[in-house]
């Protein structure tokens, strides 16, 4: 296996985790071949959670006033293959491509986003479970991130009836 690394002519993929991947014992569970590359942030875009409340999941909405924190994984095509299947790349998510700097330099990054419904509505607000919710916050921690972006995506996806509590945490 060649050595994976920023300054290797190999590495066919930069992935942009914003969300349980930021956790690397989650992303080593899974990508075992991926190698750490940076942290960032991706101005331009919230981190919100779409879908059935406390089964919710996590996706990038464009917000030219936010920014998400996220990691920068190296990982190769085997790895790439494991996350289009976690993520269930084509059916449920998309892959799109960010511009991202790092130093000096300027990368291509590529991260699952949540497609829309087929009739190109975007799926209902919702919160993520607590197991979802833990394990990014471990990532944000781990990573010195602030976590009330996190707390705010949460909030900001909750439902807006006002007969369901708030997030009980």
């Amino acid at each position: 296996m060649p050595l994976l690394d920023e300054r290797s002519e190999y590495h066919p993929g930069i992935y942009l985790a914003y969300s349980i991947h930021l956790n690397n014992k989650e992303m080593q569970y899974y990508c075992t071949y991926s190698r750490f590359f940076a942290t960032i942030e991706l101005p331009g875009y919230a981190l919100v959670f779409r879908g059935n409340d406390y089964r919710a999941v996590p996706t990038l909405q464009m917000s030219p006033a936010n920014r998400v924190p996220a990691v920068l994984w190296l990982v190769l095509p085997q790895d790439i293959d494991i996350l289009n299947k976690l993520w269930r790349y084509p059916e449920v998510y998309q892959k799109e491509t960010f511009p991202v700097n790092v130093g000096e330099k300027s990368y291509q990054a590529f991260a699952y986003v949540l497609q829309k419904k087929p009739n190109g509505k975007k799926i209902q607000l919702g919160r993520p479970s607590m197991k979802t919710y833990i394990t990014i916050a471990s990532g944000y921690q781990k990573h010195g991130f602030d976590r009330n972006i996190l707390d705010e995506a949460v909030e900001f996806s909750r439902p807006l009836d006002p007969r369901i509590d708030l997030y009980p945490f």
